[in-house]
């Protein structure tokens, strides 16, 4: 299932159709947030495959990937009102003056990429050459962009836009001194990873790179370093690439860096070995976050989806000596380090195997049990103590929701329902059709949730922030089992 792409108001989405026990396979398919505004934009047989994927916008078009009948990857480009083929084997076939058939010639499903205005992508350079490179689609010519001829596709990307030049990283074998390192379109000086040490880095975790604005702007990546195999948070300013932690504290154990307005957060461990919460600003070096330093300290390590984003705060759950596993927020500053709520009263962690923040325009939502329940609700935070815990219940009952998205206020967002299978779900806005009350100790919402193709909704009010100061300080029962 692919994750809910949002764009102009409007969210797109793959999702399997029956008739009479016969399966249509996956199309293509959009919603306004309401049942008579989700309709199917392509299905299968328009889209000559199945599968889609890695939607990126380019310009005013959405391009993304589907896999034919025989194992191909398609480029697929959707203008707002129709669906057509943008890339195939032949169109690279016919870019580098190969020969064979276009099968021999195969895009690599999991590279799209938008930057400077164009289309990227990596394709081989035909089967017998059994070598890959990057290629850039205009909206009409595709073009070799890259000379690299990598034996791996892995070996590329991806590629991102940094202080107006396309960048992509890649290995280049027996390149002394520079197997690994960043290269520009079109091809200027290489930048090496490789360090005054010797050391360097390679692999981009999920090919994730997050831009810190600024003058320059700088990328920062989650990236394995050597020749220890640690992975370590690196920054690359255009033309310099170094860990952001350094000498004793290189090998960080970190986990993916988020940028949250000025600074970019991840957590790591400090040079005792013990978990901290990092920041950086890019030019002021890197600080630890006060208040989250310390052998008493657990933060989980999780994918892309460990650290939310709002109000200029960071946000993550963490765990603090006996305590559970709770959702804090912080600004980088002592008075701005806290707790957010205690959904996990007692012995029981409101993280629950859980762990992931998913931005929807202003607010935060997770996954998470509560008190004694095992059962995993969809959660929300504002951000402030009052408007965190608030439960969103669906009837007929869900569970395993999972990649949020918002557009033009509706909240989308998988969930799996009994006899039903995995539904998208639509969480109506604010104004006649959901209210909000909140309080210091406890927060109700009111909302319309409607599983898209039909179903029911009801409310309840769930997530007491009784153990939590109007300060944002733990209460005394919360304090009781912390650390000195």
């Amino acid at each position: 299932m692919t994750d809910i792409f949002t764009d102009g108001g409007i969210s797109y989405f793959s999702a399997e159709t029956s008739h009479g026990g016969t399966s249509d396979g996956d199309g293509l398919w959009k919603s306004d947030g309401t049942s008579s505004g989700t309709v199917q934009v392509a299905s299968k047989t328009d889209l000559g495959g199945t599968g889609i994927d890695n939607f990126v916008k380019v310009g005013s078009d959405i391009y993304f990937t589907v896999i034919d009948s025989a194992g191909a990857t398609l480029v697929k480009k959707y203008n707002g009102s129709t669906v057509s083929t943008a890339v195939t084997g032949n169109e690279v076939k016919n870019a580098v003056s190969g020969s064979g058939t276009a099968a021999d010639y195969r895009i690599d499903s999991q590279s799209l990429w938008s930057a400077g205005g164009n289309l990227y992508f990596i394709a081989e350079v035909g089967a017998q050459s059994a070598t890959w490179d990057i290629f850039q689609f205009n909206g009409t010519t595709t073009s070799r962009v890259t000379q690299v001829s990598s034996s791996s596709a892995s070996d590329l990307g991806p590629v991102f836009e940094l202080n107006n030049t396309v960048f992509y990283f890649s290995y280049v074998a027996n390149l002394t001194g520079a197997e690994y390192g960043f290269d520009t379109i079109p091809a200027t000086t290489r930048r090496s990873t490789t360090q005054g040490d010797g050391a360097f880095f390679y692999a981009i975790q999920l090919g994730r790179v997050e831009i810190l604005p600024g003058s320059p702007e700088r990328a920062y990546m989650l990236m394995n370093m050597a020749p220890n195999n640690y992975q370590t948070v690196v920054s690359f300013d255009g033309t310099t690439v170094s860990a952001v932690l350094d000498g004793t504290t290189r090998i960080s154990y970190a986990s993916f860096p988020t940028v949250v307005g000025t600074r970019v957060y991840f957590p790591g461990a400090d040079a005792n070995g013990d978990d901290s919460l990092w920041y950086t600003t890019g030019t002021a070096g890197t600080k630890i976050v006060p208040n989250v330093q310390g052998h008493y300290w657990n933060i989980p390590y999780y994918s892309s989806s460990v650290f939310g984003s709002l109000n200029n705060a960071t946000y993550i759950f963490l765990q603090r000596g006996g305590t559970n596993y709770e959702l804090w927020r912080s600004d980088g500053t002592a008075s701005g380090t806290y707790l957010l709520a205690d959904l996990g009263i007692g012995k029981y962690s409101s993280l629950n195997g859980v762990g992931w923040l998913y931005r929807a325009q202003d607010e935060l939502f997770f996954p998470c049990a509560s008190g004694s329940s095992t059962t995993i609700r969809v959660r929300k935070t504002d951000g402030t103590i009052a408007g965190t815990g608030v439960a969103l219940d669906l009837t007929p009952a869900v569970t395993d929701p999972i990649r949020f998205a918002q557009a033009s206020g509706v909240t989308y967002f998988y969930a799996q329902t009994s006899g039903a299978g995995r539904e998208l779900h639509a969480v109506t806005p604010s104004g006649g059709q959901s209210s909000s009350t909140t309080s210091s100790t406890s927060s109700t919402t009111t909302s319309t949730t409607t599983p898209i193709g039909g179903g029911n909704s009801t409310t309840t009010t769930i997530g007491s922030n009784n153990n939590v100061t109007s300060s944002g300080i733990p209460s005394s029962s919360e304090i009781d089992t912390f650390p000195a």
